[in-house]
């Protein structure tokens, strides 16, 4: 069986044995900066039908995990080392 998923009107075949495609995002947090609006921003709009989305972060959580959908799983790591 096959299923069509729409996204940004374009038909996308995926066969139903087919999983989802994994994707984990790496940041230092998640508060309301540049580039953590951006990735924020990518993270809910992809289709949770065909993506399996997750974030880890390395630092404090930040502001924008509270409005994270459910489907975006949020992963800490907890060490004593910062991003360069």
């Amino acid at each position: 069986m096959v299923r069509a998923l729409y996204l940004d009107r374009n038909a996308y075949l995926l066969p139903e044995f087919m999983s989802k495609i994994k994707i984990l995002f790496f940041t230092h947090n998640l508060n309301r900066t540049g580039a953590e609006v951006v990735l924020f921003n990518l993270m809910v709009r992809l289709d949770p039908n065909r993506f399996d989305v997750g974030v880890l972060l390395l630092g404090e959580k930040g502001v924008l995990v509270a409005e994270l959908p459910e489907h975006i799983r949020v992963f800490k790591l907890h060490t004593e080392y910062q991003l360069i």
